[in-house]
């Protein structure tokens, strides 16, 4: 059976209101919620940080394979 996988933005928006719910029925002030939502964001700019380097380099890794069997079927 195919699995039906939910559209990026349609899981976006659902994750936005998530969040906002979650914050809205915190009772926390924004003083407080601020620094959190900071926090956050630095956490998720250095994950994201990671995969570019991650996936950069597994795709270089991948080119010069495929070099090194296009230059060992031309020998």
């Amino acid at each position: 059976m195919n699995e039906v996988k939910k559209p990026l933005l349609v899981a976006r928006e659902e994750l936005l209101q998530a969040v906002t719910n979650d914050i809205t029925s915190s009772g926390l002030p924004l003083i407080i919620v601020l620094p959190l939502m900071e926090s956050l964001v630095r956490g998720l700019n250095e994950a994201l940080a990671t995969q570019y380097s991650n996936e950069k380099a597994q795709y270089e890794a991948a080119l010069n394979e495929k070099k090194e069997d296009l230059d060992g079927k031309d020998n």
